[in-house]
């Protein structure tokens, strides 16, 4: 059956911005771009498409960008972190407050304080270009 996870997905409003934010400010590699038209139409179960498609990569994780040209993206309604469904994109990070510092001075949005929620593990979430939320976390180093 299921072997291992692949990606995640997250629908963005402007592919460029995107890019630019998980690229220089995170440090995702782009290593796929492609437009989509009629085989995306057919998974989506509709008559037409025309979607422009990225991954960015990160160690083995990807994230997968999708621009929505047709049907026209939209917006999100926000929810909750407590909602139901999927609430955030984890990362790992080495130097936590280095790198919370280097993303505060980009401008970005945290949703809250960063905060030790274990001895020596510390978590902040923050959001992305397009609302979707990202969560922050450094473990212990091994000993």
């Amino acid at each position: 059956m299921f072997t291992r996870m692949d990606h995640v997905a997250v629908c963005v409003s402007n592919m460029e911005r995107s890019i630019a934010f998980y690229h220089d400010l995170l440090g995702f590699e782009q290593v796929f771009d492609r437009v989509f038209t009629a085989g995306m139409a057919s998974i989506l179960g509709i008559c037409e498409a025309d979607v422009r498609v990225v991954h960015m990569m990160l160690g083995d994780g990807v994230i997968e960008l999708f621009e929505y040209r047709t049907p026209a993206g939209a917006p999100r309604e926000a929810a909750p972190q407590w909602a139901h469904g999927i609430t955030h994109i984890g990362l790992r990070v080495e130097g936590f407050w280095a790198a919370y510092e280097a993303l505060c001075a980009h401008g970005l949005h945290f949703m809250g304080e960063p905060t030790e929620i274990r001895p020596n593990v510390w978590v902040a979430y923050f959001y992305g270009p397009d609302g979707e939320v990202l969560e922050m976390r450094e473990l212990p180093k091994a000993e």
